[in-house]
């Protein structure tokens, strides 16, 4: 009872903060212009302007599609997709109605026109209004000359067209003049909303790093990783919409348009540093926790303060207040509760890895951790709680900085306070001393010079550890090691059951083995120990016969005796994973700073506060840049030729390219490629729908039957029920009953209720009322909830619908008409007819169950990520060569570069379209049960998998690496990222076939969990080795090293995820050796 009422009141001060938020604006926008309609159809001498008034119920529809409720922006380009269903609606009617003497003909000509409407509306769901009222006002041409002897009606057309026109004059009539907002406005709003999310992340990114976050803290740093996801889904639609609009403000279109891409770099760049901390345990973390962490603790606090105060002042500059801008986007929420659920039954299934805190105890018996426990399982909880309870969360924890500890930790490491910004920078990225950037507060120049402070701190600190470790120069690398035979491999069989256990007990025994033989130093070395006060120890280690370049200026931190005891003690692994954390945070810091800094000075650049004018977004100019925008041209030719990918590929590889011109056959078998799609099959059977539709119109046997049950009527109802998936048709079966049995009975009872009420045959003024009242709930459900939006609209059209036929032949035009019951028959005849139409082709003509498309959808998803690895292999060797004196052509870096971008946007794009599929694949019945997490599970490690190979191309850049670097180190680890891709490759091609063609894999793979581990152990070598040497111990503490070190990270992640794919089609289809086939 307590449970039921708390949650009672839980809905009640969400509906009560609802309606007294800005959210009830559309809604009642909305429902204005659907009430003004009917209110202008019951008007007296109405009927006066067109010949045929019972036209005007065409016009609720563009009241509900144009987006009267929304911004202007919005509504502009719905208003102009309403303008094209119109236009080729118009030009369809004409068409048809001219061919009205040859009806074979005219049949052919309207089958092929819906045939096209529907292959365009199956690409982009966009034009679902161009796509309907083409259909309908085509039929409508039809259906009028024929039944007027053949001739084409211009004035139908006329009346047909006018009807259209007035919903969509009603509609952005209502959108400009009653409470108006721009899109502009809210992309601003969206804008500081979402640096809200990001300062939010960023301070719990500062708590995890210094250890002090718990494992709920840390949960809910992946709720706001959902959350900020939407947050940059819903930044690029009110972009979109801001381009429709004229407005008066501070930002043109282009500065908005790089706003948006550097908020996307800011996520990109804290979704690094949160995911690389939560990739270790805190058991291979012990170094980082008793030995980086404590000298660089309170630097590490006053960055993200810095951080937290530009973003503020630039949410500040955007006329944003903190806090202050919940999303009113239409669909954000809904959005966020199937992102929700989405990890829920990843979590549920697919499990989680637990990151338990040494710490956790601070942070257990703090609010938050009362409050994410209380209110865990509440699907509607609000995405803005989060930043506030971080913020309070982290209130007590910012004040922890003491400037007087921070100036001692600096002196102790030899940092200068004062000079630091005259220092050389060690290889930073960004210039101290930018003068491009306005900067009354400081806070970037502060943020920056903080961060060099620390980088300085952190790389003494990493060079002592290598130095301190004490690792001898005759520890060979993992690489180097001789396989182990055939008997230690596979000499041993064990049961099924424990096999996986023996072969990892099996590959520790030779690792320990091996690790023990050593083998001669490829250069020899001199040790010399030093021994100072209070028992502090190092290494000084130079290579013989290396020239000295130049005085070093090396400082090694001073360890207590326990710190360098646990350097020492420790194991390999943990020391080089402990490296990869520390230089995967620096550079993901130093992104973040970047992103920060440009951010900034596209918000703020000059001192003067910015000057409103008038800008208009309309076509803004195409923006050029490095990386996205421009011409690469061609090597091979003189003029300004774009590159081809192909082209560019063959010249990474040293090939030679020759472009081959398509034979007359290859371009048949590619028309009959296109005819096997799914989007053309659908096309076709939406086509045929039609046709038969046509044909019942045609036939003399049905023809007065099709007039009689105005069956053109439900030609609409058959169009949105057939779906391209037998799935999605059967939801929208059940939403087309539903939604239009609901409007049309409650049409019948409103009409009912006011019969012959007040002198008129149905009382306008109460119909209008009730109308008004039934369609609040279903704007909510038009605004709110986008899935469901077919459902409101048919739900509020069928209503409509009835009401205004009842009203105009009885009220305005006076003469005989069907009474509202056996119009409600009527119409239920004529939605059975059409529902019925489209069960058979879904059931028995070229059948597409949902859960099969979903399959080869899968499929299809990993084969693209198979050829973006493909793509990515010849990228990485290119830039990072065996060879350090082979250096590929600038041009055909930044092509392949530009293609990987748009791949990777496109995978996104397939991820989007296969979180559809999982919706309708549920919806149909099957004697095997449903498994929802399994689609997801491999969304998810498919989508981890593209992001760790796109931070490793962002690691690589455009700026070359150090040649004693690519010398030392990258070209002794090559063949380690030749193993990872071509692994991958192996990996995503078997999982690709198995998807295609429902194969089971074999149990045993190609992939291996000692990868990562082996990668970061030789790393963690030649580190040490480089630290030895005098060029080397300057080279550590570098930009260079450190970008290597993420690339580590980021390709050494690779088979973890490869491995969960795989797991997906094992789960799936079974494996190789369980196959009843096979035995």
């Amino acid at each position: 009872m307590n449970t039921t009422t708390a949650w009672t009141s839980l809905r009640l001060r969400h509906l009560r903060a609802f309606v007294f938020s800005r959210r009830i604006i559309p809604l009642f926008k909305g429902t204005l212009a659907y009430i003004i309609v009917l209110v202008l159809i019951s008007s007296p001498r109405f009927d006066a302007l067109t010949a045929w008034p019972v036209n005007f119920q065409n016009a609720i529809i563009p009241t509900l599609v144009a987006g009267t409720g929304q911004s202007i922006g919005a509504c502009v380009q719905g208003s102009l997709l309403v303008l094209l269903g119109v236009a080729v609606g118009s030009l369809n009617f004409a068409i048809l109605a001219s061919l009205a003497k040859w009806t074979i003909v005219q049949g052919i000509v309207f089958a092929f026109s819906v045939y096209c409407l529907s292959y365009f509306k199956a690409g982009d769901e966009r034009l679902f209004i161009v796509f309907l009222t083409g259909i309908l006002m085509g039929f409508d041409g039809v259906i009028i000359s024929k039944n007027n002897n053949n001739q084409f009606l211009p004035k139908f057309l006329l009346a047909d067209s006018a009807s259209y026109l007035f919903g969509l004059a009603v509609a952005i009539l209502v959108n400009v003049l009653v409470f108006p907002t721009t899109s502009e406005k809210e992309l601003r709003e969206m804008l500081v909303t979402s640096l809200d999310h990001l300062e939010s992340l960023s301070r719990l990114v500062a708590r995890a790093y210094v250890i002090v976050a718990s494992e709920q803290e840390m949960n809910m740093g992946d709720v706001l990783m959902q959350v900020i996801r939407a947050d940059f889904a819903f930044l690029t639609q009110i972009l979109q919409n801001t381009s429709m609009e004229i407005n008066w403000s501070a930002y043109s279109m282009q500065e908005y348009r790089l706003m948006v891409e550097h908020i996307r770099g800011l996520q990109q760049a804290i979704f690094r540093s949160f995911n690389a901390l939560r990739l270790f345990d805190l058991e291979d973390k012990r170094i980082f926790a008793r030995v980086v962490l404590p000298s660089s603790r309170h630097l590490t606090i006053r960055i993200r303060r810095h951080i937290d105060r530009a973003l503020r002042e630039i949410s500040a500059e955007l006329g944003g207040k903190r806090h202050g801008n919940p999303p009113v986007q239409t669909g954000y929420q809904d959005f966020l509760n199937t992102e929700r659920e989405a990890a829920r039954l990843r979590r549920q299934y697919g499990g989680q890895s637990n990151h338990i805190n040494e710490y956790q105890g601070l942070a257990e018996g703090s609010q938050f951790a009362e409050r994410t426990r209380r209110e865990g399982a509440d699907e509607d909880y609000f995405p803005p709680d989060v930043e506030r309870n971080l913020e309070t969360m982290t209130s007590e924890f910012i004040r922890e900085v003491d400037d007087t500890k921070l100036k001692q930790e600096l002196e102790e490491h030899g940092v200068d306070i004062e000079g630091a910004a005259e220092e050389d920078q060690g290889g930073t990225a960004f210039d101290l001393a930018d003068g491009n950037t306005y900067d009354p507060k400081g806070s970037i120049q502060n943020l920056k010079r903080d961060f060099v402070r620390m980088q300085k701190i952190q790389g003494n600190i990493l060079y002592s550890i290598l130095m301190t470790a004490q690792m001898s120069p005759e520890m060979p690398l993992r690489l180097e090691e001789k396989l182990p035979s055939l008997r230690e491999t596979f000499g041993q069989d064990w049961d099924r059951k424990h096999k996986e256990e023996g072969l990892r007990r099996s590959a520790d025994r030779s690792a320990s083995a091996s690790r023990q033989r050593p083998r001669e130093s490829m250069s020899r070395v001199r040790t010399v120990e030093h021994e100072g006060d209070e028992g502090v120890t190092w290494r000084a280690v130079r290579v013989e016969g290396e020239e000295d370049r130049g005085r070093s200026r090396l400082s090694r931190v001073a360890f207590k005796q326990e710190e360098a005891s646990l350097i020492q003690s420790s194991d390999l692994v943990q020391l080089s994973k402990a490296l990869a954390t520390v230089y995967s945070l620096l550079f993901s810091t130093e992104s973040v700073i970047n992103q920060i800094g440009d951010l900034y000075n596209i918000v703020r650049p000059t001192p003067e506060k910015r000057k409103r004018r008038l800008h208009i977004h309309f076509f803004p100019g195409k923006r050029h840049g490095a990386t996205h925008g421009g011409r690469t041209p061609s090597i091979y030719t003189q003029n300004d030729e774009e590159l081809s990918v192909k082209e560019a590929l063959a010249i990474l590889e040293e090939k030679e390219f020759s472009p081959e011109p398509l034979t007359f056959w290859q371009k048949v078998d590619g028309i009959n490629q296109f005819l096997k799609t799914d989007q053309s099959v659908y096309a076709l059977k939406a086509a045929a729908i039609a046709g038969i539709f046509a044909v019942l119109f045609y036939a003399p046997v049905t023809h007065n039957w099709f007039n009689s049950y105005a069956m053109q009527a439900s030609l609409l109802a058959a169009m949105v029920a057939f779906e391209r998936t037998l799935g999605l048709s059967l939801i929208m079966f059940a939403t087309q009953v539903i939604a239009s049995g609901l409007g049309t009975i409650t049409g019948l009872i409103i009409l009912e209720i006011f019969h012959n009420v007040g002198g008129y045959g149905y009382n306008p003024y109460g119909v209008c009322i009730l109308a008004a009242l039934y369609s609040l709930p279903l704007q909510y459900i038009l605004y709110e909830k986008p899935r469901l939006f077919v459902f409101g609209l048919l739900a509020l059209a069928s209503c409509g619908s009835i009401i205004i036929h009842e009203i105009v032949f009885v009220n305005v035009i006076r003469i005989p008409f069907d009474s509202p019951a056996l119009q409600t028959g009527k119409a239920f005849v004529a939605l059975v007819t059409a529902l019925g139409l489209v069960l058979v082709f879904q059931l028995f003509i070229l059948r597409t169950p949902a859960r099969r498309i979903l399959r080869l959808a899968m499929g299809e998803l990993v084969r693209s990520t198979l050829a973006y690895t493909t793509v990515h292999q010849a990228y990485v060797r290119a830039a990072l060569p065996d060879d350090p004196k082979k250096a590929a052509p600038v041009a055909a870096l930044r092509r392949v570069e530009r293609e990987l971008a748009q791949r990777e946007n496109q995978i996104i794009r397939d991820m989007l379209g296969i979180s559809g599929l999982i919706i309708a694949a549920a919806a149909e019945p099957s004697s095997v049960p449903w498994r929802p997490h399994i689609p997801h599970r491999l969304l998810q490690a498919n989508g981890l998998l593209i992001d760790r190979l796109q931070e490793a191309r962002i690691a690589l850049g455009h700026n070359p690496f150090d040649p004693f670097i690519m010398e030392n180190m990258i070209k002794t680890l090559w063949p380690y990222q030749r193993q990872a891709h071509l692994t991958a490759k192996i990996s995503l091609y078997l999982s690709a076939t198995s998807l295609l063609s429902k194969s089971p894999l074999p149990r045993d793979t190609v992939i291996t969990d000692q990868y990562l581990q082996d990668f970061i152990e030789d790393a963690g070598i030649i580190s040490s080795r480089l630290a030895a040497t005098e060029r080397g111990a300057t080279a550590v503490k570098e930009d260079s090293f450190t970008r290597f070190w993420f690339f580590i990270l980021c390709i050494g992640d690779i088979p973890r995820h490869l491995s969960q794919i795989e797991s997906v089609c094992k789960e799936m289809f079974g494996t190789l050796e369980d196959d009843p086939k096979m035995k």
